[in-house]
């Protein structure tokens, strides 16, 4: 009934959904950088 794949899936895409991103990463040091007017 519990799949060991199925496991592995859904502890992959929760890694995934909650990793930042490239997009995350460059606001957040544009942001620490040069503050709001950056």
């Amino acid at each position: 009934m519990f799949d060991a794949g199925f496991a592995a899936f859904v502890t992959a895409a929760a890694a995934l959904v909650l990793a930042p991103g490239p997009d995350t990463v460059f606001v957040l040091s544009a942001g620490a950088a040069g503050g709001q007017r950056a």
